[in-house]
């Protein structure tokens, strides 16, 4: 049984023609993921030793997508793997009695599903089935249209939450008729680690460089990853020599592999996270885990 459903699998995504291919990049998006990336998720959801596990799917109420949030043409896709990416994309209704509460995003996604043009007629969307085969995530949703509702001037959108593996490195969204998109989580880019292996023999060691300082012209810094898990860092202010910071402790990956966590030894410390740019640099994230946005390379630190 098991055999023939894999088999309608491979078949439905060759009789369509239409194979996982990456979207156009829209706002607040990530990079789109490479055809390598591409190539792999396609074989894992055709492949019979493929092992699907379903997530757990609720829809969000209460929100609506933001009015300055560029769209493209069709079904726009956002994953929000964060409290702030969520806050950059969906506000809550102010006559909405019955709002949702945010997820904990440790263990779960939360993925928009929205049109690009206010309408009169509105479309109801659905997932159909959201799954994961290995660190992949994989949701089937329907477009239908929909007679019983009218959207005046309103953006039609569907928010669902989604639980979310241990370690969770791309979604691909499937339509009824097979179409795909792919794309990446988190903070991923093509330069991420593939796996939890390759990031502790390639990307882990010694990172120097000068991050910047509230005043002053900046913090000489030392930050060494080991492969058994923990860290020293050591942060010299460049107008202050003689104040020296230097603390140790354990670090630990984020689920889509892309960044890593600095758990101090010194609870009362706040976590500091980094993210892999290539094996040699890592750059520094906000305190929310997410990019600051800057022309210049002020927050990277390089082996």
């Amino acid at each position: 049984m098991k055999k023939n459903i894999l088999i309608f699998l491979f078949v439905s995504f060759t009789a369509s023609g239409c194979w996982l291919k990456p979207l156009e990049k829209p706002q607040h998006f990530p990079p789109a993921v490479s055809k390598e990336t591409v190539k792999q998720v396609e074989s894992k959801a055709v492949s019979e030793m493929a092992q699907s596990v379903n997530m757990a799917v609720k829809e969000m109420k209460g929100y609506f997508v933001k009015n300055d949030v560029k769209l493209g043409d069709g079904i726009n896709f956002f994953i929000l793997f964060s409290e702030s990416s969520f806050d950059k994309i969906l506000s809550a209704s102010a006559i909405e009695t019955n709002i949702s509460p945010k997820p904990d995003f440790k263990n779960k996604i939360v993925v928009v599903l929205s049109s690009n043009r206010a309408t009169e007629q509105g479309y109801d969307i659905k997932i159909v089935r959201a799954y994961a085969i290995g660190s992949d995530i994989y949701v089937e949703y329907d477009v239908s249209q929909e007679t019983n509702e009218l959207y005046y001037y309103a953006l039609n959108a569907k928010i669902f939450e989604i639980e979310k593996p241990q370690i969770a490195m791309n979604i691909c969204f499937i339509d009824a008729e097979r179409n795909t998109k792919v794309f990446p989580l988190g903070n991923r880019s093509r330069y991420s680690p593939s796996n939890i292996d390759d990031l502790i023999k390639y990307y882990t060691g010694t990172y120097k460089g000068t991050l910047p300082s509230a005043s002053g012209p900046g913090i000489s810094t030392v930050l060494v990853l080991s492969k058994d898990y923990t860290f020293n860092l050591k942060q010299i202010y460049l107008k202050e020599p003689d104040r020296i910071y230097e603390t140790s402790g354990k670090w630990e990956t984020t689920s889509d592999l892309s960044s890593v966590v600095l758990i101090y030894d010194n609870p009362g410390e706040e976590y500091t996270s980094f993210r892999f740019l290539d094996r040699a640099t890592i750059e520094k994230l906000d305190i929310h885990g997410e990019i600051i946005e800057s022309e210049y390379d002020y927050y990277k630190l390089k082996k």
